[in-house]
């Protein structure tokens, strides 16, 4: 009985781990390295606007010099933009990016900050959620809204049903934090 190949860091060429993120499977590097996932199940997860940049991208990106998990050949470097909204090119703010991407098998390779600075889509997510967020945003909202509700008492609520205005300051501040 063979043992099945296990993933390498392209980084360490440390053993990666597989792991799981919402329903995204994901491989990361223990030594934190970075975090590798295929491109299309990402569609499900992360905005596709991101996506299509990024499989547009390859076609005129460099070789990179960092080697591809899954088949150990040269991956390319692809720039694109990061912007918090479905549109390409478009939205509040347009920082570059560039991650490794092994084209052949769809695999993309992001340091753990590219990977939470990548916005999250909504389309899939039930209604109230947090806006179009990076993963890592998203975990700092929902532990914020709950730092802020749950030091609510009961008497607190009618306070709260009493006026809205309080509720928008609320989400207001958690909205603009995220931005920050």
């Amino acid at each position: 009985m063979t043992a099945e190949p296990t993933m390498a860091c392209p980084e360490c060429g440390g053993g990666l781990v597989e792991g799981d993120r919402s329903g995204l499977a994901t491989w990361h590097c223990p030594a934190g390295h970075g975090v590798g996932m295929s491109l299309i199940e990402a569609y499900e997860h992360l905005q596709p606007d991101e996506l299509d940049a990024i499989r547009a991208g390859v076609q005129n990106a460099p070789v990179s010099r960092l080697r591809s998990p899954v088949s150990g050949e040269l991956m390319v470097d692809v720039t694109f933009s990061v912007d918090n909204d479905l549109n390409v090119g478009a939205g509040e703010f347009n920082p570059r990016m560039t991650i490794e991407v092994d084209a052949a098998n769809s695999f993309g390779w992001f340091s753990r900050e590219e990977l939470r600075d990548m916005p999250v889509n909504t389309d899939n997510r039930a209604p109230g959620r947090p806006g179009l967020v990076g993963l890592g945003q998203l975990d700092d909202s929902l532990t914020a809204s709950d730092a802020v509700f749950n030091n609510l008492q009961p008497e607190d609520y009618d306070e709260q049903d009493e006026s809205f205005d309080g509720m928008d300051s609320v989400f207001s501040q958690v909205v603009r934090r995220l931005r920050t």
